[in-house]
């Protein structure tokens, strides 16, 4: 009787550090953000529903920044305001007409967008 006993600790201990292990290489593979959304690996093919109207660019970029996790620094010189009502758009077609609404551009370096004017880029 022992060593059934024994036995059947020995059994139960393997199976729940095997199914530790599969589930922790499970969450690894899975990055689910705190919304329970999956995103695509692209974050801007995501997709966003929003209603801004006549808000400041600034703003505006800020709030995208955090519906969308995106990395967003506006430099100085960014002004004007934003208009839009868009339902289910990907995040990529949103920033790009926020900035070209304001005759503005972005350089993209690593995972940060730098949000400048158009003559700040040509430069």
């Amino acid at each position: 009787m022992k060593e059934k006993i024994l036995l059947f600790i020995l059994v139960a201990f393997f199976l729940s550090n095997l199914w530790a292990e599969e589930t922790t290489s499970l969450v690894q593979a899975i990055s689910v953000p705190a919304s329970g959304v999956i995103l695509p690996s692209d974050p801007m093919q995501a997709r966003i529903s929003l209603d801004l109207r006549n808000i400041e660019i600034v703003e505006a970029l800020k709030f995208l920044s955090v519906k969308t996790g995106l990395s967003i620094v506006p430099t100085q010189k960014v002004s004007g305001r934003v208009t839009l009502m868009v339902e289910n758009v990907p995040i990529k077609d949103v920033f790009d007409i926020m900035l070209r609404s304001n005759n503005l551009a972005y350089d993209k370096k690593g995972e940060i967008y730098n949000v400048m004017t158009e003559a700040e880029y040509k430069a």
